[in-house]
């Protein structure tokens, strides 16, 4: 998906990096969006980054409903590192 591409591009960025560990600084982070489910949106590419970096990701699905995390076939964990299709993410 083209705008997938689009934000991958951006995660690498120090920028993006820094508003990443400041999210992950709060006491409890959550990640939402106005797509409701997850992997037709840019929390795929954030889960799949966290995965890749050890963290529990859980997918909140509707009241009462919850599903953990799992890495999709075209990504690569490499020292933590995050590769989609083969090209570096973050």
């Amino acid at each position: 998906v083209a705008a997938f591409r689009s934000y991958a591009a951006r995660m690498g960025a120090e920028a993006w990096q820094a508003a990443l560990r400041s999210a992950l600084g709060e006491p409890v982070p959550c990640f939402l969006c106005a797509e409701t489910p997850w992997f037709r949106c840019h929390r795929r590419l954030i889960a799949e980054l966290l995965a890749a970096r050890g963290e529990t990701v859980i997918h909140l699905l509707g009241p009462g409903r919850r599903e953990p995390h799992r890495l999709y076939a075209e990504s690569e964990i490499m020292d933590g590192r995050l590769f989609l299709c083969g090209s570096l993410v973050a």
